[in-house]
């Protein structure tokens, strides 16, 4: 069973501020949450996007509204991966993207898409942020984030799943965004279940 979270980084009206700002709720899933208070106050809401009976994929997503460590974390990776997306190369396809990852030594690495007249040697943002890592001594990835001005949240390619898998554990969080400011939180192991790798202990 698959389980996502889904956190607001913006609010959905222009005129509110930043959903990091605790106590913010956002209209536009209003309708469609439930609201519950924990002991100390903070709101969460559980959002449910829809089920596939075929699979067993509970796409249920709790989104939450208080600031935590965690939040603050995936906040600058959100803003490096905004920045960085600016920057991306893709003349063809005008498809802009932006990733931004967290090693284990608390640094932070970005990259975006670059694109080539040869298609086949573009570069995904992802890719480019972890090849950046790892030419500076890193190897192990804590979390990684990726975003496009998408509607949908931005999920990595097969190809970069496998290079995802290939520098962090199957509990690493995977963090997909949209142009909304929203984002949703999954791990290595749920988004490349049967990744494949030569060692046969990992």
């Amino acid at each position: 069973m698959w389980r996502f979270r889904v956190l607001l980084l913006r609010d959905s009206q222009p005129e509110v501020s930043p959903i990091s700002n605790a106590g913010r709720r956002s209209s536009r899933i209003e309708s469609n949450s439930a609201v519950a208070k924990s002991n100390h106050g903070r709101v969460t809401k559980l959002l449910t996007i829809g089920v596939c009976p075929l699979l067993n994929f509970d796409f249920s997503c709790r989104v939450k509204y208080n600031e935590s460590v965690m939040e603050k974390d995936i906040k600058e990776l959100y803003d490096a991966a905004v920045k960085v997306k600016e920057k991306a190369y893709a003349p063809y396809s005008d498809f802009h993207v932006g990733s931004a990852l967290r090693t284990k030594s608390g640094k932070i690495f970005t990259g975006c898409n670059v694109e080539n007249s040869s298609y086949g040697v573009t570069i995904c943002a992802e890719r480019n942020a972890i090849f950046k890592m790892v030419s500076e001594g890193e190897q192990e990835i804590a979390s990684i984030l990726v975003i496009g001005d998408t509607e949908k949240f931005l999920p990595p390619c097969g190809a970069c799943r496998q290079v995802i898998a290939e520098f962090s554990k199957e509990d690493t969080p995977v963090i997909m965004c949209n142009k909304k400011g929203e984002f949703k939180e999954s791990t290595v192991g749920e988004i490349l279940p049967f990744g494949f790798s030569l060692n046969v202990d990992r």
